[in-house]
């Protein structure tokens, strides 16, 4: 399998490559840099507290975040989690910053309500209120200006039933939830270092094979938070894991906390038409193309349903695809090609290729061992919303 990098300059600093391999010492500063200012911020920010909109009302409130700056498995376990919880009957709801979507600054928070009734507000915005404010009623709001406006992780919630809240300000967005939308379970997404706003759970990912990454901090490795950091987490969850043994570099930080195993398994393809049964790519010549932090993970899932993988195209994490970026890759991928991609770049391409391209998103959900423990294991930590710790500046 050919790999063919297409990432932008920025990119190419950030890792190093090439030339930019002489900026390392920089990067070596401003990482000891960061690192100060991480200790020097220590201890300020503590578990906040969410005023109930009504106090009698108290759903249990998981984060599930990571270390590492992006491709740490966090939206498939909420979808994994969510799903768990739509079989037991409850009504999940994801409050996340909408990371690089227009909704992020919206200033209020943004309700993608995924079939749940929510009328219009004064002091929030539903997702048709916000694209229409963006782009005018006639504007055509597809799969790609969807992924835009409110981010390409919410349109995968989205596709799964499971309504949204997007809010920078987390508190804000759990009060939102709380409101509005009525839950049993509110799943922080990416909130392990958003340590203002209160949970009873907080789930740490960590990848099996790498649980620290090359173990340096942003930028001269991929760390937010040095390894110590694990102690705030309430259970630990190992993804991409390859057995059920925990890595011994992580054992000193462990303790006596749950830990539990998960996969990356694959679920199925989605097309133009409706989902397909992974049968359909048996004998055809495939392209890959991603936009993701781990563009690896994503080819070795698509090598073990035995593609027939004749190239991968990467770009850079969350990329925002082009007309030229489509035309490139069918003219580098030849004729009677088929192009396979990630869930949550399909949203964003859908609408770009032509209406003849033979077009695939590879649908992968996270495969949990214990995963109703992990759920029993936030009931034992649930406690009433007054008892949290308030939040100090």
């Amino acid at each position: 399998m050919r790999v063919i990098e297409r990432y932008s300059t920025g990119v190419r600093v950030y890792r190093g490559r090439g030339a930019w391999s002489l900026l390392t010492p920089l990067r070596f500063i401003l990482s000891k840099f960061y690192g100060a200012w991480l200790r020097g911020t220590a201890g300020r920010a503590v578990r906040g507290a969410v005023r109930p909109y009504d106090p009698g009302r108290t759903p249990l409130i998981v984060s599930v975040g990571n270390l590492e700056v992006g491709g740490g498995g966090k939206t498939p376990c909420t979808i994994e989690l969510a799903s768990a919880v739509f079989r037991k009957g409850g009504r999940p709801v994801v409050v996340t910053r909408g990371y690089r979507s227009r909704a992020s600054g919206a200033g209020v928070p943004v309700i993608v309500p995924a079939g749940a009734d929510v009328s219009p507000g004064k002091w929030y915005l539903l997702e048709d209120e916000l694209a229409e404010r963006l782009h005018g009623k006639t504007a055509d709001t597809g799969a790609g200006l969807r992924s835009e406006i409110l981010g390409d992780e919410v349109l995968l919630y989205r596709s799964r039933g499971i309504p949204v809240v997007i809010d920078s300000k987390r508190d804000r967005g759990v009060r939102a939830a709380l409101e509005l939308l009525l839950p049993t379970h509110i799943l922080l997404d990416d909130a392990y270092q958003h340590r203002a706003a209160r949970r009873d759970l907080d789930i740490l990912l960590l990848d099996w094979k790498r649980p620290f990454g090359n173990g340096r901090l942003i930028p001269l490795g991929s760390l937010r938070e040095p390894p110590e950091a694990a102690d705030r987490a309430d259970a630990i969850l190992f993804t991409r894991a390859g057995g059920r043994s925990v890595p011994a570099v992580v054992k000193p930080f462990i303790g006596d906390r749950p830990v539990f195993f998960s996969r990356h398994v694959p679920d199925g393809l989605t097309a133009r038409n409706g989902n397909l049964s992974l049968d359909v790519l048996e004998g055809r010549r495939i392209a890959l193309f991603s936009g993701i932090a781990r563009p690896a993970s994503f080819e070795e899932i698509a090598l073990s349903i035995g593609a027939g993988v004749d190239v991968s195209f990467r770009f850079a994490d969350h990329h925002s695809y082009t007309r030229r970026d489509i035309r490139w890759m069918l003219h580098r991928a030849g004729s009677e090609t088929t192009f396979l991609t990630t869930e949550k770049d399909w949203f964003k391409v859908a609408d770009l290729f032509p209406d003849n391209s033979d077009l695939f998103a590879l649908r992968v959900r996270m495969e949990i061992d214990g995963l109703d423990e992990l759920l029993e294991t936030a009931m034992k930590l649930k406690k009433p919303l007054h008892e949290a710790g308030a939040h100090k500046p």
